[in-house]
């Protein structure tokens, strides 16, 4: 994943999505906007987990790999 460096960008989502209304305004410094490329995994299975991402734009599959090895699609998501 990239960091992606537009302030007006980031605002506008969290405006677009009324972001302000859902998380504390201590936790709103913390807000990054990240660009992900196809293939690209946010997570993956067995990792810890530390931090919170939002799907503002584009698509998400999730999955994760059975005891047996096979790859199993829990959802779609898109926006």
């Amino acid at each position: 994943m990239q960091l992606v460096h537009n302030e007006t960008l980031l605002e506008s989502y969290i405006e677009k999505y009324d972001i302000r209304n859902h998380f504390p305004s201590e936790v709103m410094s913390h807000f990054r906007l990240y660009r992900a490329g196809i293939g690209d995994a946010i997570c993956e299975q067995g990792e810890h987990v530390s931090q919170l991402y939002l799907l503002v734009k584009g698509k998400a599959t999730v999955s994760y790999i059975a005891e047996n090895g096979k790859k199993l699609i829990v959802s779609f998501t898109s926006f």
